[in-house]
């Protein structure tokens, strides 16, 4: 088995390939906000309900340091994204099913295929497996 630079078991996403770690970021940051409402003016708030709990924005943030750890620690991408986004879907259709429409799978998709990428997998290998079981 290959070597990485980057150990499992970091939480910190500061150590990850900035690339990959602002991926993340971006995916998470949007699921946090439609959850909050946070891109909302003050008064358009008054009558608004949050499609899902930030909660569950946490398990799916915990779910996605869990696959970035693992591949980068040395687990196959392909298996372990599976497996993940396995996971975020039950997340998901736990909160009625909405933390995975087709921008935030295109973010997931974009994080996937960059951390495939920074340890020498095959991207579209993995982003196309993962479209797959979740369009399923």
């Amino acid at each position: 088995m290959t070597q990485h630079p980057y150990p499992a078991g970091d939480s910190s996403l500061s150590e990850w390939p900035p690339d990959v770690r602002e991926a993340a970021t971006e995916f998470i940051g949007n699921l946090r906000m439609m959850a909050t409402g946070s891109y909302l003016r003050a008064e358009e708030r008054e009558h608004w309900d949050p499609p899902y709990p930030e909660s569950a924005v946490d398990e799916a943030q915990a779910e996605l340091v869990t696959i970035g750890e693992a591949i980068l620690g040395g687990a196959d991408p392909q298996e372990t994204s599976l497996a993940g986004v396995r996971k975020i879907i039950a997340i998901s259709d736990a909160n009625g099913g909405l933390l995975l429409d087709s921008e935030e799978l295109d973010e997931l998709l974009v994080f996937l295929s960059r951390l495939t990428a920074t340890v020498g997998g095959e991207a579209t290998v993995v982003c196309d497996a993962v479209r797959e079981l979740v369009e399923e």
